[in-house]
């Protein structure tokens, strides 16, 4: 409007400067006013009140190394790398210097995948905000070290492994860590039925169970037992039988299976109502494992 008139002057109100940034700091830009006729008209200048809030920069996260499972080490301890911060400035895109952290470098990273809040600071923080985004960390499950195998109890042949308790045992994390890792032992094949040879000599699987299965694998150690051998073979004769005056001699009488007379003892006559002295053998395929072959 024409000063001391109401008639309106027709013309461009722009910035003065229209490239120039405002900063969060800055309280006011100057503007411009030119009137289409110039040659009536002066231009005018002023300066216009502003408003700038802080920026929060668009980020994408920075990556991290595959990790494996350890309950000593956080977060804080595992480096970001890569990563970036942007924001459009003055109509361009521009990289935001700044350095990324850990929302709460004390937690430690369980096994499997997970998310976790990453911090983006700025250098500039007087114009731009944090910002916050996910990372994700993938986390192997920690093997432990068998520090000490388990000592399993003796059985006899004819048992089978799980019939052998398994006593004491220790697993660390490492073979250099003093971190004890809780859980059992068993036998990976309780139904294995070991013979008399194998006593203290050949070893037999048994795997370590962690009580943290989530973060922890299980592990596998070898141990060797002792078996004794068993008093007697299965089906064994009486000491003393009573056969039919038929029979003739002692060849003809019949003996469970896997049980045979002595060679010198089969042509031996059985008079009648005469006791005869006769050795039985038995001859079966595992009679190492017997203390007691004979009757």
């Amino acid at each position: 409007i024409a000063s001391g008139t109401e008639t309106e002057v027709k013309g461009v109100l722009e910035w003065k400067n229209p490239s120039y940034v405002p900063k969060v700091s800055s309280r006011a830009a100057e503007w411009v006013f030119t009137p289409e006729r110039d040659d009536e008209f002066e231009t005018l200048t002023g300066m216009a009140a502003i408003t700038v809030l802080k920026a929060t920069p668009i980020t994408e996260a920075p990556t991290v190394e595959p990790l494996v499972y350890n309950p000593e080490t956080t977060l804080g301890s595992v480096d970001l790398k890569g990563g970036s911060a942007e924001w459009t400035v003055g109509g361009k895109e521009a990289a935001v210097e700044g350095e990324w952290s850990w929302k709460d470098a004390s937690e430690v990273p369980s096994a499997g995948k997970s998310i976790y809040k990453i911090i983006f600071t700025p250098e500039d923080r007087e114009n731009y905000n944090t910002a916050e985004c996910d990372a994700e960390v993938s986390t192997a499950k920690a093997v432990p070290y068998i520090v000490t195998p388990p000592e399993a109890k003796g059985i006899t042949y004819g048992d089978s492994l799980k019939d052998s308790l398994l006593e004491g045992g220790r697993a660390n994390y490492s073979e250099t860590s003093e971190i004890s890792v809780p859980g059992s032992f068993s036998w990976k094949d309780g139904s294995v039925k070991p013979i008399a040879a194998d006593s203290e000599k050949t070893e037999f699987d048994v795997v370590f169970t962690p009580a943290d299965g989530i973060n922890y694998s299980q592990r596998e150690a070898k141990i060797t037992l002792t078996v004794k051998k068993a008093e007697y073979p299965p089906n064994m004769p009486s000491s003393i039988m009573n056969v039919g005056e038929d029979k003739g001699n002692v060849d003809n009488v019949e003996l469970p299976e896997n049980w045979q007379w002595e060679e010198e003892d089969k042509n031996k006559t059985l008079p009648y109502d005469t006791p005869t002295e006769a050795v039985a053998v038995y001859v079966g395929e595992d009679k190492e494992n017997y203390e007691n072959i004979t009757v």
